[in-house]
């Protein structure tokens, strides 16, 4: 039995532009500017109440757009709407991925995007992480025992600065557990020092590679 498509409400559109359109910069503002007139009919097509634009700074080879749908859909259906509205009518378009996300999966992607300096990130103010989810953590009282015992074996006693690692020592933490604080426990220690943490999305091997590349050196992923 084949199951069905999960619907969610968190989408990611990367797109490649093809070498010309890249090398040619009054071409690649118009090519931009078609773009972002479908993706607007797009976004309304969809449904989508809220979206942020990354682009990268230099080799202008990637574009995303990230958005949320009022709605639950199938990534399915979000793929048929793009490839009427790009693949088919903007010339110098070479690629067009679809993704979806969990609301966690969603925020840690785009923190991602916004720490790393290779990207430029336009949002809506709807977008904006003030990071109101993470005002439990102002007090140790709040946290479980196994998060301050991370905390602890992270960081040196009273900061933020991350413990040398022991090169031979590979801990492992696990939780089957829904509801057990992982997700924002994991936010609060990525803003406790984006310096020196990085997040790995998930994907396949080589996805996994350039997730860390991207990263930069870090001492936590």
């Amino acid at each position: 039995m084949i199951g069905q498509e999960s619907k969610r409400s968190y989408f990611e559109v990367e797109i490649s532009l093809n070498k010309y359109v890249r090398d040619q910069k009054d071409f690649y503002n118009s090519t931009m500017m078609k773009v972002e007139d479908k993706m607007d009919l797009f976004f309304d097509k969809v449904g989508a109440s809220e979206e942020v634009l990354v682009k990268s700074l230099e080799d202008r080879s990637e574009i995303a757009f990230m958005f949320k749908t009022g709605n639950r859909k199938r990534l399915g259906s979000i793929k048929n709407a793009l490839e009427k509205l790009l693949e088919k009518e903007v010339n110098g378009v070479e690629t067009v991925e679809c993704l979806n996300f969990r609301k966690d999966e969603f925020e840690r992607r785009l923190l991602h995007y916004k720490k790393n300096n290779e990207f430029s990130v336009r949002e809506s103010d709807k977008f904006v992480y003030k990071g109101s989810d993470l005002d439990v953590f102002k007090s140790k009282k709040n946290f479980f025992s196994w998060q301050l015992g991370l905390e602890n074996m992270l960081f040196e006693r009273g900061s933020n600065v991350i413990k040398k690692a022991k090169e031979r020592e590979i801990i492992l933490y696990r939780c089957g557990k829904g509801n057990s604080g992982k997700s924002s426990f994991l936010k609060y220690l990525y803003f406790k020092n984006t310096k020196d943490i990085g997040f790995i999305d998930e994907g396949s091997s080589s996805q996994i590679i350039s997730s860390v590349v991207n990263n930069g050196s870090k001492n936590v992923f």
